[in-house]
């Protein structure tokens, strides 16, 4: 029973050394490619998207009533 127990806790320990150095991987990636953004909580793209889709908006209606003068 004692055995069993020790290679269950050796087990855990296994299992949670694996977790923790898979996060530590995530972190260290995350971390690569954003540590220039000064929002930890907002991607790139996402902020980027955010801040050119009223450019967008506008040019397309700019781009429909410019085509429905000339018709």
């Amino acid at each position: 029973m004692q055995q069993e127990i020790s290679s269950l806790e050796q087990r855990l320990k296994v299992v949670e050394q694996i977790s923790v150095n898979q996060r530590r991987q995530q972190i260290d990636q995350t971390s690569k490619y954003l540590r220039w953004w000064p929002f930890p909580g907002l991607q790139p793209r996402a902020a980027l998207v955010f801040l050119l889709w009223p450019v967008l908006v506008a040019w397309l209606f700019r781009y429909a009533a410019n085509k429905r003068r000339r018709t």
